[in-house]
């Protein structure tokens, strides 16, 4: 078995990169920074999950009310039971 050296891919400055596109409010997902650093998504998550110390996970759109169709929601509506 060959023993593993230090990291070859995760170099600080690649791992202060990932940490600068990450620390907005809208962060890229894994691919995307896959291929903005020309690295892995596997190296990303590494980066991510070991020298940041952070939780990789997916991305997912939330779903929200928007206020117009809040307007237009019937108060009086019932919604329908599972038995009938």
């Amino acid at each position: 078995m060959k023993l593993r050296g230090s990291p070859k891919l995760r170099i600080p400055s690649l791992v202060a990169a990932v940490e600068k596109n990450l620390s907005g409010p809208n962060p890229l997902n894994g691919s995307a920074l896959s291929l903005k650093h020309g690295v892995s998504a596997t190296t990303i998550a590494d980066v991510i999950s070991q020298d940041l110390e952070g939780k990789v996970r997916k991305k997912c759109r939330v779903h929200a009310r928007r206020c117009s169709r809040e307007k237009n929601r019937n108060p009086f509506r019932q919604t329908r039971s599972i038995n009938q």
